[in-house]
């Protein structure tokens, strides 16, 4: 059934509204999904600060499912620590123009992180952007509940993995 918000139709496939849209580019869609779970899981860097980052950039990069779903990987009562202050605060330094990010906001990051982890740093930004800019521009609907519980377990599940 067609979702009159989205831009373009999404197809009665299993998925949130991105990958539904995506369906009509298979090859693009698993592609994506299989790079950004292989990202996601993988690497120095902690999946609670991958989220983190992931909901800092949906909350600015106007994709409305993206900025719908997701969980806060910190409890309320706990503080980011300087490492994680750091790498949100160059998210939302990327997400503004990733052109600008110039070298004095890489030697701020050298004082915390190792040079893989800037570079996964920077990567991971991208392609949580890149799926951004996607859902804004097909203007795919915020996620529902089943998609947010969805999201959740998919990340649980692999945390465990």
């Amino acid at each position: 059934m067609a979702d009159q918000t989205a831009r373009v139709s999404l197809p009665d496939v299993e998925g949130h509204s991105l990958q539904r849209a995506l369906s009509h580019w298979p090859v693009a869609r698993d592609s994506i999904f299989e790079t950004y779970g292989a990202l996601f899981f993988d690497g120095a860097l902690p999946v609670e600060l991958k989220e983190q980052i992931r909901a800092t950039l949906a909350g600015q990069g106007n994709c409305v499912l993206c900025a719908s779903i997701g969980t806060n990987p910190l409890p309320a009562d706990q503080q980011p620590s300087r490492r994680d202050q750091l790498a949100v605060g160059f998210a939302e330094v990327f997400v503004q123009d990733p052109t600008e990010v110039d070298a004095s906001a890489i030697e701020v990051l050298k004082e915390d992180f190792s040079d893989a982890e800037i570079v996964e740093l920077v990567t991971w930004c991208a392609i949580a952007l890149q799926g951004q800019i996607i859902g804004a521009a097909l203007g795919v609907p915020p996620a529902t509940a089943e998609d947010s519980a969805a999201f959740i377990a998919w990340q649980e599940e692999g945390a465990r993995a």
